[in-house]
């Protein structure tokens, strides 16, 4: 829905613009058009549309407020800049065991497994950087059922992944993953971002 407004609000403002410029060119739309009448008329629907956005994208934020609040760890973390939080094996309450075809299923519903912790078999993808590391969930990189997933962990975890073989695109070996999902992207295909810990 914000899309919609988002077109409103350019189309709108070009046709202001071309409005005060020349207000003859919409004597099709207005009788009688003048710069006033077209301020006006084009301004208020410019208005709407600013007003029509921020409905829509204050709805989105909150509901992903509500799905994806940080722990008080998380934010103390954050706030001294230190590194990025994980959670210790002992604090972690694993729900289950997923395979590939579980998550990609969960994954018409991301809501119900954010915030939540499984394990799970993944191939690293890319090399790791100092932070995090790219996983996915099954060796068949050109299937567009093929989940990517960054993984926030500690740098002794990042030192455990062999990122030679994922630059030469080797998915042999896997990784036995503690997996913390904390948000979900379906633009190009499946996307998670997860707090993990190796097993």
């Amino acid at each position: 829905m914000d899309d919609i407004f988002g077109f409103l609000i350019l189309g709108s403002m070009i046709a202001l613009v071309v409005g005060l410029f020349k207000p003859s060119a919409f004597s099709r739309f207005i009788k009688k058009p003048t710069r006033k009448k077209v301020g006006l008329i084009l301004g208020g629907l410019l208005f709407v549309s600013f007003i029509g956005l921020g409905l829509t994208a204050d709805t989105k934020t909150t509901t992903n407020q509500e799905t994806n609040t940080p722990s008080e760890e998380a934010v103390q973390a954050e706030t001294t800049n230190s590194t990025i939080p994980t959670s210790t094996p002992q604090e972690i309450t694993i729900d289950k065991s997923l395979t590939h075809k579980d998550l990609l299923a969960m994954s018409s519903k991301p809501k119900e497994i954010i915030g939540k912790t499984f394990e799970m078999d993944l191939y690293l993808e890319q090399q790791p950087t100092d932070i995090s590391a790219e996983f996915i969930t099954q060796t068949d990189t050109n299937d567009i059922n093929t989940i990517l997933m960054t993984c926030n962990m500690k740098t002794s975890d990042l030192a455990k992944l062999d990122g030679a073989s994922a630059q030469k695109a080797i998915y042999d070996k896997t990784y036995r993953v503690e997996v913390t999902f904390r948000e979900f992207n379906d633009l190009a295909g499946p996307y998670f971002k997860a707090d993990c810990v190796l097993e």
